[in-house]
């Protein structure tokens, strides 16, 4: 099977660059908006009036263009690499993950404890509402060695008669996996209909978001000396520690109801009153009904969680009623001024107990600008009645010129330790329960710079933490340090050039005062492409290889039972992948080619993440992506 793949991809790879020389042009894709291309038609002589303008909900006045990314990293279809950074995962896609870089929650308010699955989820944070005069439709699909293994994701957007549009984003990733007991299937859905009235002056909408993962645990292979053997060629012959029965479920759902009223304008001034009421609901359940308590590797995937014979289960839920009011005083982008308050009615719930909660926070924003080059920005979010004492304020400056960019963020942060780190239970037994956590109080200060000319983006982190929350052992019972824990991050964004060939690199170095976390002091991720219009330039091309590495002190570890990655201290060396790739675009519609951990052809190498958890070797690719229009 191998061997037919590689074949496969030499005859395509080998007819592409015959290609390339015989459709030769003499041009320079960047001069003719490589990288930079906007949804624009072929036909210069044409005028494109299409408008596909996005914003986000917490800031409906700023808009930007929707522009068409190009073959920009098209092949790095797996959500948890689309980034300057990738996520560590258990080595199948859309299995449980946690960034490399060190990211801690500053957020004050309700932590429900789940965020394994951050990068897949579709949420109001991240949810495009499009301004547009045509119909969009942005389709994705990459299938994997058969039907079971496979990534869809659909973009639409429709504006209606009397003010109304339509606005739905969908990600379905569906894998069963190559080895045993490794099944993960994740569907997101964000909605959002909406209502402006003709005069502009009220908007209503309504949203629904839903995030729903299963996912089976197998804890990993017993040993990685039987790959390429005889009788092991198939995965799922590779002894794993848990074979059945080990699955978890996370749901997730928010719907609310978003108005925004005009109430008055004088001059260039405009006042506008705001409500938003949300319904949301968080759960997550793990079981495994299949375990020995005297078995070896069942004491080594959960330690003191085995506290029965007849299995081990754990469930906790959220649902909150959410009402926020507030207002806005605005002169256009000249300064924009909001307070409001958000009260939420809290119902948690374990399988033996139930609790409930009252917060109340006060919010206020500033956004203004100087002279065109000048940007600034804060927010404050204040704490009151079960929250009281909760806080984070934040703020950002930006300098823009033609030649460079040059901003600056600062946080500062008060918040109540997450709910299952204060309580949580197995079977109904209270396992741990820790009211004495102190709050996590912590700065954050950031600086970078960006250079267009040259495509080149600097960036420094520095945070000081006290009271900080860690997970160790295979219970990842959460541990606080009362010292200042410093964190240092330094990442570079650089892109290169020589006529057709094109070199990118981002680079990632941090550094901790205590490692309690198991994150890699270094990584990195580059490719080196050719990239070409053939075909009388009606065809944009991309041939290359991509390389990561990851570089760790000491491995990671996840934990199902309360969805927690903690940290082994074993020794874990590193993880490097090299893909070969080929995208190619026309028009409106792209494909890529990639073949996957391309050495593991030759030698049957495979890589982890984390100990124990292989990815599935050297597999081929397909994806395609379509963008409609009408």
């Amino acid at each position: 099977m191998q061997l037919k793949q590689f074949i496969s991809t030499t005859i395509v790879l080998a007819l592409s660059i015959t290609c390339l020389h015989a459709q030769f042009t003499g041009r320079n894709p960047t001069a003719e908006g490589g990288g930079f291309d906007t949804l624009r038609k072929k036909n210069v002589n044409v005028p494109d009036t299409t408008i596909y303008n996005y914003s986000y909900f917490d800031d409906l006045d700023q808009s930007e263009p929707y522009v068409d990314t190009l073959l920009n990293n098209f092949h790095r279809y797996d959500p948890t690499r689309k980034g300057d950074y990738d996520y560590l995962h258990m080595g199948n896609k859309g299995s449980a993950s946690t960034s490399i870089l060190y990211q801690t929650n500053t957020k004050s308010g309700l932590d429900i404890g789940i965020d394994q699955y951050r990068p897949y989820d579709i949420k109001i944070e991240n949810f495009k509402l499009f301004d547009l005069n045509r119909p969009l439709n942005d389709l994705a699909f990459t299938p994997s060695q058969g039907q079971d293994n496979f990534i869809v994701n659909a973009k639409f957007a429709r504006g209606f008669s009397d003010g109304i549009s339509l606005h739905i984003d969908y990600q379905r990733i569906n894998q069963t996996g190559f080895y045993d007991n490794q099944a993960t299937k994740l569907t997101s859905i964000g909605s959002a209909l909406q209502y402006l009235s003709e005069n502009k002056k009220y908007r209503l909408i309504t949203s629904y978001f839903s995030n729903n993962v299963d996912e089976e645990f197998n804890g990993g292979i017993l040993t990685d000396t039987l790959f390429g053997l005889e009788f092991y060629e198939q995965l799922t012959s590779i002894p794993v520690v848990n074979t059945q029965n080990a699955e978890s479920r996370r749901e997730n759902r928010n719907f609310s109801i978003h108005q925004y009223l005009d109430l008055a304008r004088s001059g260039e001034w405009d006042l506008e009153a705001q409500h938003r009421f949300s319904l949301l609901k968080d759960s997550y359940r793990f079981s495994d009904s299949d375990i020995d308590t005297d078995a070896a590797t069942d004491s080594l995937l959960y330690g003191d969680f085995l506290i029965e014979e007849r299995g081990i289960r754990s469930y906790w839920k959220t649902d909150q009623i959410q009402n926020y009011i507030g207002i806005k005083l605005g002169r256009g982008d000249l300064i924009r001024v909001s307070s409001g308050l958000e009260h939420s009615y809290i119902s948690n719930s374990y399988e033996s107990v139930d609790n409930n909660e009252n917060s109340l926070f006060f919010n206020a924003g500033l956004k203004t600008q100087f002279a065109e080059y000048i940007d600034i920005k804060s927010k404050l979010r204040l704490g009151l009645l079960d929250y009281a004492g909760d806080f984070d304020l934040s703020g950002a400056l930006a300098f823009s010129t033609n030649i460079f960019q040059i901003s600056g963020t600062f946080e500062a942060y008060r918040r109540t330790p997450s709910i299952t780190n204060r309580y949580f239970e197995v079977n109904g037994l209270a396992l741990w329960d820790k009211p004495e956590l102190d709050k996590p109080f912590g700065t954050k200060i950031s600086a970078s710079l960006s250079i267009p000319t040259s495509k080149t983006r600097v960036q420094l982190n520095q945070s000081v933490e006290t009271n900080l929350i860690y997970f160790t052992g295979a219970q990842a019972e959460p541990l606080q340090t009362k010292s200042g824990i410093s964190t240092t991050s330094f990442l570079i964004n650089q892109k290169l050039g020589l006529w057709k060939f094109k070199y990118d690199i981002s680079f990632l170095y941090q550094i901790f005062t205590e490692d309690l976390f198991g994150l890699p002091p270094l990584s990195f991720k580059h490719k080196l492409y050719f990239e070409d219009r053939i075909f009388n330039n009606n065809m944009l091309i991309q041939l290359g290889i991509d390389h990561r590495h990851i570089q760790f002190d000491q491995g990671l570890s996840y934990s199902p039972v309360n969805a927690r990655f903690y940290t082994t201290g074993s020794d874990f060396d590193q993880y490097n992948l090299y893909d070969i790739f080929l995208n190619f675009k026309i028009s409106e519609f792209r494909v890529f080619l990639v073949q996957e951990n391309m050495l593991g052809l030759f030698n049957n190498s495979f890589n982890a993440m984390l100990p124990n958890y292989t990815d599935y070797g050297s597999r081929f690719r397909l994806g395609v992506r379509w963008f409609l229009k009408d």
